[in-house]
């Protein structure tokens, strides 16, 4: 067996190969593979920031579409090559480029109807195309926030229930006694295509958007205590059901229907008097429930049944056969793809030319992008983002 490194020898590693590490950093930059751009305006936006002074700055790896094919919804920076009126547009980056999503691919079709993604493949016809489902992490990412409670001040926006007592930024509902709606928090609001402005500052939108989702952490402060979520599209109701001992499951009550269990996880996955972090999400036609970042059910249930005076999308949580502490409450949603003022695939549907890709902003109704310019030539792209690293509070992988 080797001899245990002496510190000096283990300090002469540890330089070397910060050393190393630097020199190719170095090499990269001069050879043009990787660089810094600061992020302009917010189509990005929550993903990309230009918030208060301090913008994100990212690295771009500049060689990333030499060697990789796109994929449906990889970031691209991209110099747009048209000219007229466009060439006026304010850029996204630092040096006049731009950053989007590549959504649409060579021979494609692409519609753009009700905020949704619709894309027909290469070489079919239209009626084959479908909305498009996205991956687990990019669906996440495309989260917008509409409303945080702050159990001291709620506003008209939430409703917090009779037994109910706000104290040290949390929430505790009393569950017991007869069931009923008596322990739930309602968000009272409709969910609207609300933006950010170049600003930085939240737009009121005036669509209606179904996708919707609800973030908050919970601690069961009774063994028997169970804690429900609901999400609501057209005549449906989903509701997350959690409780200490027997996995998670997720009801669907569609219109007049009886209620049917949609999904079941495979493990019980909360503890009593132990705090949870719970997203419950209806977004791309499935339900998604995340306790502590992991995925307990994930099920895609087809088209919402439409029925006149049911809830569109106004979402609750609360507790039954006992009491719950809830905070970080908040409610998101998904994209909503603007089609105000957008020529490009909307009102029929976009044929994408060969060799070139229609690309989309996330911040949709702050966002001029193919919508409104058209697709473009893979060879404007200059890079693929790949870190955020300024400011360190937002230092991440893309």
């Amino acid at each position: 067996m080797d001899p245990p490194a002496t510190p000096r020898k283990r300090l002469v590693s540890v330089l070397w190969r910060t050393l190393l590490a630097a020199l190719l950093v170095l090499l990269l930059l001069k050879w043009g593979v990787v660089d810094g751009y600061e992020v302009r305006g917010n189509s990005m936006e929550p993903l990309l920031r230009d918030r208060e002074g301090a913008p994100d700055r990212i690295a771009v790896f500049k060689r990333h579409y030499d060697l990789f094919e796109p994929e449906r919804f990889d970031l691209v920076v991209f110099d747009r090559p048209l000219g007229g009126a466009d060439s006026a547009l304010a850029s996204d980056l630092a040096g006049g480029l731009f950053v989007k999503r590549c959504a649409g691919f060579p021979g494609e079709k692409v519609l753009i109807q009700d905020g949704d993604l619709y894309v027909a493949p290469a070489g079919s016809a239209w009626a084959e195309a479908e909305p498009v489902s996205r991956p687990l992490r990019v669906l996440l990412g495309m989260l917008q926030p509409v409303s945080r409670l702050d159990p001291a001040a709620p506003g008209a926006e939430w409703i917090l229930p009779p037994r109910a007592a706000a104290a040290a930024g949390a929430v505790d509902v009393d569950g017991r006694g007869e069931p009923g709606r008596d322990a739930f928090i309602g968000f009272a609001d409709v969910v609207r295509d609300d933006w950010i402005d170049a600003q930085g500052t939240l737009q009121r939108g005036g669509v209606a958007v179904n996708d919707v989702g609800l973030s908050f952490r919970v601690r069961a402060l009774d063994a028997g205590a169970e804690i429900r979520a609901e999400l609501h599209e057209a005549g449906d109701t989903f509701t997350a059901i959690l409780s200490a001992g027997a996995p998670p499951r997720v009801v669907r009550h569609r219109g007049l229907a009886e209620d049917e269990v949609l999904a079941e996880g495979s493990a019980p996955c909360l503890v009593p008097e132990e705090e949870a972090a719970i997203l419950f999400l209806n977004a791309d036609d499935r339900v998604l429930l995340l306790v502590n970042g992991a995925i307990a059910i994930e099920k895609r249930y087809g088209q919402n049944t439409a029925v006149d005076g049911f809830p569109e999308n106004a979402p609750a949580l609360g507790v039954s056969n006992g009491r719950a502490r809830f905070k970080d409450i908040e409610v998101l949603r998904d994209v909503h793809y603007s089609e105000y003022g957008c020529r490009c695939g909307v009102g029929e549907p976009y044929a994408v030319p060969e060799g070139e890709f229609f690309l989309l902003g996330d911040n949709s109704s702050n966002s001029r992008d193919s919508r409104h310019f058209g697709s473009v030539p893979k060879s404007c792209f200059a890079g693929r983002p790949f870190l955020i690293f300024r400011p360190a509070s937002r230092f991440r992988f893309l």
